[in-house]
């Protein structure tokens, strides 16, 4: 008895001793949200354990048509492990206008006497449907219980079937720190999370502006987020000074308006407010000469948008009202002009074919009234 204990202890011993390094976690985009012909996060966490030697190697991400299994684009970074160890590694993949799969694999540098036979780890990703180029990708950070996507989700927005996508970060940490990052997002609303540097790092802040400069629309949302916007980064880039936090018990007229509020004798729970005052570069969106409520700013070739109130407390969370808002708000400003050309994409994906065969044509096959009127 004790002879086979000491074999199945020696069994599992050596058996630990040689397991291969592990991708312990793959995401890809934003909980599997992205667009083609955008640039999007893949997250990497990788794991050794009990390993003979450390992996002194590369990590390799290859971009495969996913029907002919055709190489696209290639990645590649480098890659250390102890021979007990855990990695995080985060890279930037470009994704094709055409359906593809990701297949992931380490490469050691150093042939060893242990790692000759050794067959390359490998991991294989198959993206969902992407999200339309048209369609409105809302990155939100925010704390759990906030109610936007419950509200907003795959719902359309206007005649041409046109979407919205909401996504959340779990957290500030997963921030990207390069804009390119957010090159697939339309729109990022923040709320009720901290804007110091020990919660979003220097990098991710820069990244952040970075994009909003490039195109993107940056929403904060306002009410009892007063404390975290205040002395914040984004502070001295708002269209407004943030001059008090105050609390309101009756909904104004305006608001009730765009919310579709109807007016009633049914108490409204008060809320917190954001007392404005305009900055010369301030345009309103929402408001009236007393009262502010939506305030916006140009920023490069994007915008930021700051709300008196919080979008996330009644009566503005409630379905019904909150989506009359959003639908409101995205149409006209969720996207900023530079970003709202992605509308026509669709239609502008055959502009060469048609300009070839139309010069095919010329000038046996086409009218000259034609060409006149070109």
């Amino acid at each position: 008895m004790r002879t086979n204990v000491a074999i199945f202890i020696a069994f599992v011993v050596t058996s630990s001793a040689f397991c291969a390094v592990e991708f312990e976690e793959v995401t890809f985009g934003f909980n599997n949200g992205y667009k083609q012909g955008k640039w999007t996060p893949l997250n990497v966490n990788l794991r050794s354990q009990n390993e003979p030697v450390a992996f002194n190697g590369v990590l390799t991400v290859e971009v495969r048509n996913y029907f002919t299994d055709e190489t696209i684009y290639r990645y590649a970074t480098p890659l250390h492990l102890s021979k007990t160890d855990r990695k995080h590694k985060k890279l930037f993949i470009y994704c094709p206008k055409v359906s593809f799969h990701l297949i992931l694999q380490l490469e050691r540098s150093e042939v060893t006497k242990t790692s000759i036979s050794e067959p390359h780890t490998t991991h294989q990703i198959t993206p969902l449907t992407p999200i339309a180029n048209k369609d409105h990708f809302v990155l939100v950070l925010a704390p759990s219980g906030d109610k936007l996507q419950k509200i907003l989700n795959k719902k359309q927005l206007d005649e041409d079937s046109t979407q919205v996508h909401i996504k959340y970060l779990p957290n500030s940490r997963a921030m990207p720190t390069s804009w390119i990052g957010y090159d697939a997002v339309d729109l990022v609303i923040i709320r009720e999370v901290s804007l110091t540097e020990k919660r979003i790092f220097k990098q991710q802040q820069t990244a952040l502006l970075d994009w909003v400069q490039r195109g993107g629309t940056l929403v904060v949302s306002g009410g009892s987020n007063y404390r975290f916007l205040k002395d914040s980064f984004i502070e001295p880039l708002l269209s407004v000074e943030l001059i008090r936090e105050e609390t309101i018990d009756k909904v104004p007229p305006i608001l009730k308006q765009q919310f579709g509020i109807a007016t009633s004798n049914n108490a409204v729970p008060a809320y917190k407010n954001i007392h404005f005052e305009p900055k010369p570069e301030c345009q309103t969106l929402l408001g009236t000469k007393e009262q502010i409520h939506i305030a916006k700013r140009n920023f490069g070739s994007g915008q930021i948008l700051c709300f008196s109130f919080d979008y996330n407390v009644q009566p503005f969370s409630e379905l019904k009202a909150g989506e009359t808002f959003w639908r409101w708000l995205l149409k006209i400003h969720g996207k900023s002009p530079r970003f709202f050309a992605d509308k026509y994409a669709p239609y502008r994906q055959h502009k060469e074919k048609i300009h070839e065969h139309f010069l095919s044509k010329m000038p046996t096959q086409i009218p000259i009234i034609k060409l006149l009127s070109i």
